[in-house]
C-alpha cells in the first residue's frame, strides 16, 4: 500500500490538452491553508473552481499511503492534479491538500495512522463547508487506495457528507489485503515460495500480536523473534529488517487490525467503487465484492461498483500491473475511467 514518491510531466500535460479542449478553461485555482485534525497540523493545498455563479458542489481528493503532495505526485505522473481539472471543468470545487508532514503541510508523517488522515480529510471538508462559493450540502470526498478507506471512514462519521468516490480502496481487512499483496508482488518479481510464505507468516504474527488485548510494548522485538523461527534463508534477507520496521509502525499497527465493513455498513450517501482488474496492491475483485457486500448491508441502494479492464491500482492501461511499470506508463489514468468517475459525479453530486 505504501508507495514511491515521484514528479511528473509530460503524460499530465499531453492529458490536460486533450481536456482543455472539449471544456472550458478553470476560473480560478487557489492556494490554500487550514487547520487539520489534530492540534499543530496545518493542512496546504490548492483550491479550483469553476466558472460560473456558485455555490458549487464540492470534492476533496484523498491520496493513498505514502508521502504524498496534493497532486498525489509519483513516478513522472500527477493523478489529482488530472483528477481536479477534470472535475472542476465538470461544475465542481475540488479540494487536494499535502498529507500531513509532506510538502508544505506541518504535522508528523511518520506518527499519522488511516484514523489520523481521516481526520484531516473531515477537516477539509469542514473547511470547505466555510466557502461562500460551496454548496455545504453538497460535499463528497474521492479516495485513492488508503484515501478510498478514509473516505468511508469519514462517510460513517459525518452524516453530511453527500457521496464518496473510491478508487482501488481496500474492502477486505488490512491484514489479508497485505497478505494477498505480498503474494501477488512476490509472484510478479519472481521471488522464491519459500521466502513470500514466510513474509506473509510474519504480517500474519503482527496482525496477531496488536490484536492482543494488551499490545505487547516492543512489536519489533516479538517480530524479530518469530522471524528467528524462520527458514535461515528468509532471517538472513536485508529484506527482513525494513519489513519488521515497517510492521511496527503506528500506521501498520492501525491498517492491519482495520477492517473496512465497519466503516461502510454505516454509510448511506452514494457510492462509485472502482478497481483495475491487473491491481496488484489490492484484490481487485474480492475488495469489490466485500465493499459491495458491506454496502448491502447497511441497507445501501445507490452504489455503483465496476472491475475497469487490463487497468492498474492507478487505474492506467497496464500489461502486468506491477509497481515497476507506474514510470513507464505514458497515460497518467485511463480516459475511460476518468469519463465514469466525471460522469458519475455529474449524475450523483450535484
Amino acid at each position: 500500500m505504501r508507495h514511491a514518491k515521484y514528479d511528473p510531466l509530460f503524460p499530465v500535460i499531453a492529458l490536460m490538452l486533450m481536456l482543455t479542449a472539449s471544456r472550458p478553461a478553470v476560473a480560478r485555482s487557489e492556494n490554500i491553508a487550514f487547520p487539520g485534525g489534530a492540534g499543530g497540523v496545518t493542512l496546504a493545498g490548492t483550491l479550483t473552481e469553476p466558472r460560473g455563479s456558485g455555490p458549487f458542489p464540492a470534492i476533496v481528493l484523498v491520496p493513498g499511503s505514502g508521502h504524498y503532495d496534493r497532486d498525489e505526485t509519483i513516478l513522472g505522473h500527477k493523478p489529482f492534479l488530472v483528477i481536479a481539472s477534470t472535475l472542476t471543468r465538470r461544475g465542481f470545487v475540488v479540494l487536494r491538500y499535502d498529507k500531513r508532514g509532506n510538502h508544505r503541510s506541518t504535522g508528523s508523517y511518520a506518527r499519522a495512522t488511516t484514523d489520523d488522515f481521516a481526520s484531516d480529510a473531515l477537516a477539509a471538508v469542514r473547511f470547505l463547508e466555510t466557502r461562500r462559493d460551496v454548496n455545504r450540502s453538497r460535499i463528497g470526498i474521492l479516495g485513492q487506495s488508503e484515501g478510498g478507506l478514509v473516505a468511508s471512514i469519514c462517510a460513517a462519521r459525518n452524516a453530511r457528507i453527500a457521496f464518496i468516490v473510491l478508487l482501488g480502496s481496500p474492502g477486505l481487512p488490512g491484514d489479508k489485503v497485505l497478505i494477498w499483496q505480498t503474494q501477488a508482488l512476490g509472484d510478479l518479481a519472481g521471488e522464491p515460495p519459500g521466502m513470500i510464505a514466510e513474509g506473509q507468516d510474519l504480517i500474519r504474527c503482527a496482525a496477531t500480536i496488536y490484536s492482543w488485548p494488551i499490545a505487547r510494548p516492543d512489536v519489533s522485538a516479538c517480530l524479530w523473534a518469530h522471524a528467528a523461527t524462520s527458514a535461515q534463508e528468509f532471517r538472513r534477507s536485508p529484506q527482513v529488517a525494513a519489513w519488521i520496521k515497517m510492521l511496527s509502525s503506528p500506521w501498520y499497527r492501525c491498517f492491519l487490525t482495520c477492517d473496512p465493513a465497519t466503516s461502510l455498513r454505516r454509510v448511506r450517501c452514494p457510492v462509485l467503487a472502482l478497481a483495475g482488474s491487473l491491481d496488484k496492491q489490492v484484490p481487485p475483485r474480492e475488495d469489490l465484492d466485500a465493499i459491495a457486500a458491506a454496502l448491502k448491508a447497511a441497507g445501501n441502494t445507490d452504489v455503483t461498483v465496476a472491475l475497469m479492464p487490463g487497468l492498474n491500482h492507478f487505474l492506467q492501461p497496464a500489461k502486468t500491473g506491477g509497481t515497476d511499470e507506474y514510470g513507464k506508463i505514458a497515460t497518467t489514468i485511463d480516459p475511460v475511467a476518468l469519463a465514469k468517475i466525471g460522469e458519475w459525479l455529474e449524475a450523483h453530486g450535484r
